[in-house]
Formats: structure tokens, sequence, C-alpha cells
């Protein structure tokens, strides 16, 4: 499955992203920041979590959405969104420094939840640390309703978002 925007596609990892997608980590100094679970030390093993993880997991619990500028055909960033629950899903999204302030998460994330509108899911969640003032503007910015700051990871907050 692959979602258009008027500037995006959102499309499942394939192997053959892994150079361009490693990259756009390694040069992102935000992503590595913030989501540190994106940051592989080599190639190879963004190559094995693509290939393992990434390019299996689509359209069975998870979603792992590359995505694409559609001018010029670039990856920019990737929503991940792994179920937590039968009905929830925990949202993780990054994009890379050089395409942030200029729409394209929200542009992502409200076309991926539209399409979400046709599935069993009913909300997901974003777990943002505190420092994260871009990712806590685009969850207000998305109508997130902030839950709780979570206890046991302080410096985090969780905020959902209904998909109905």
């Amino acid at each position: 499955m692959v979602i258009t925007t008027s500037r995006l596609r959102l499309r499942p990892f394939t192997e053959e992203d892994t150079i361009e997608y490693f990259n756009l980590v390694y040069n992102s100094k935000s992503i590595r920041q913030f989501v540190p679970y994106a940051w592989m030390d080599s190639e190879e093993e963004m190559y094995e979590s693509i290939k393992n993880i990434y390019a299996k997991g689509n359209f069975r619990d998870d979603f792992y959405f590359v995505l694409q500028e559609k001018e010029t055909g670039k990856i920019i960033g990737a929503i991940i969104a792994v179920r937590q629950k039968e009905r929830f899903l925990d949202l993780s999204v990054l994009v890379g420094d050089f395409y942030q302030h200029q729409g394209f998460m929200f542009e992502a994330v409200t076309a991926f939840k539209e399409m979400l509108k046709t599935t069993k899911y009913i909300q997901f969640s974003l777990v943002i640390e505190n420092s994260n003032e871009k990712s806590q503007a685009l969850a207000k910015k998305l109508g997130a309703i902030k839950d709780r700051t979570i206890i046991n990871n302080e410096g985090y907050t969780k905020y959902i978002l209904p998909i109905c």
C-alpha cells in the first residue's frame, strides 16, 4: 500500500532503501538525539533491520513507512506504528533535519491517520521527550491530547490521538 499526499509518498520500506535511509538518519542530529532506535552503527545493521523488521512488518499488526518527497523521490523520514493493544498503535515519526519546519510530518501523519480509519485501530499514542519541542508542537497541532507524564520514564509526555 502506498499513501500519497500533495508532496509525499508514504510507502513500505524495501531493502533498497538501506543506504539512503542510513544516510538520512546519520546526517540528522535530531533523529539521533530523539529517536535512538532509528540509529544503526553501520549500513549492514540498517540493512538487517530493514530486511528483517521494517520490510516484513507492514499490514500485519505494525506499519513501517518511509516518507518520500514526491518531486525528488528522496527519502526524508519515516513513520513507524507498532501495535500496543488490539486496537491501539504506538506511533514514532522522524524527519531529517533539512526537511523540518516545512509541514511534511503534519501532512504525513494526517494522511496516515486517514488511512487508519479503514482499519481496526481507534487511536495511537506518541511518547515524546519533554525537551523535543518540535515534536511536542506537532502533537498539539495534530490535535493529540496530553495523556499523562510518564512516571516510570521521567522526562517524557504521552499524547493520545484518536483515529476516528
